[in-house]
């Protein structure tokens, strides 16, 4: 009776051991996981906020003074929240700035001044050097991707009727997925970008890019195309 007892309280021992390992090893992956994807996003903030009082100090607007809002990566979880509320008036004041004006962003554009996250120099589109450089980086533990195209404004104004662009994203296991989009020309710093965010497929999981402009009514037509390796 005792030796079942003793086996009985063993077996009972050793999976309550490894019952309480496993739910300590799943903690402690999301703490890491969800630690990294905050402190990413604050250190981004604070770039961001060096950027924007870099444009307050070298304004010369006698009007206003345009700086970009904030923009947040995607958080774990609703639970962490950032404090969005800014006091334009009191900033105005204490920059010595008449009127400090904030215009919405769809990406972070900490990345657009650090040569790190460029993958790509200039190249010829619709015009010399249309693109100015392509930057990458990653968002939601790593899983999405966001592409950056820095164009002129000569290439901006250069648009044609019906025109898209194609972008097609090769994986390393060889499969082909058709990103095409119409054009979204967003504006930082007066800096013009196309911005092309990836759901579900990370940075590592990419082998190559094929990019362009084309006519949406005669796909063969293309006005401009590049490819490259990752």
């Amino acid at each position: 009776m005792s030796i079942a007892y003793s086996l009985n309280f063993l077996r009972y021992e050793i999976l309550n051991n490894y019952i309480i390992k496993t739910l300590y090893f799943i903690i402690s992956i999301t703490f890491i996981a969800e630690s990294i994807s905050v402190i990413s996003s604050y250190h981004s903030i604070n770039l961001q906020n060096s950027m924007r009082i870099k444009l307050i100090a070298k304004s010369n607007n006698e009007k206003e003074t345009l700086i970009p809002e904030f923009y947040f990566k995607p958080m774990p979880s609703s639970t962490y929240k950032f404090d969005t509320w800014t006091n334009f008036d009191a900033m105005s004041k204490y920059y010595n700035k008449k009127n400090i004006v904030a215009y919405g962003t769809i990406f972070d554009y900490s990345v657009i001044d650090d040569n790190n996250y460029k993958i790509h120099d200039s190249s010829d589109m619709q015009t010399k050097n249309g693109l100015k450089g392509i930057y990458i980086y990653s968002e939601k533990y790593l899983l999405n991707t966001v592409f950056l195209f820095e164009l002129t404004h000569q290439e901006r104004l250069s648009v044609q009727p019906n025109q898209r662009f194609f972008f097609h994203v090769t994986d390393i296991t060889g499969n082909y997925h058709n990103f095409d989009f119409d054009p979204n020309y967003t504006y930082v710093n007066d800096r013009v970008f196309l911005y092309a965010k990836l759901d579900n497929i990370p940075l590592w999981y990419i082998k190559s890019v094929s990019f362009g402009s084309f006519d949406s009514t005669s796909p063969a037509k293309r006005y401009s195309q590049l490819h490259f390796t990752l």
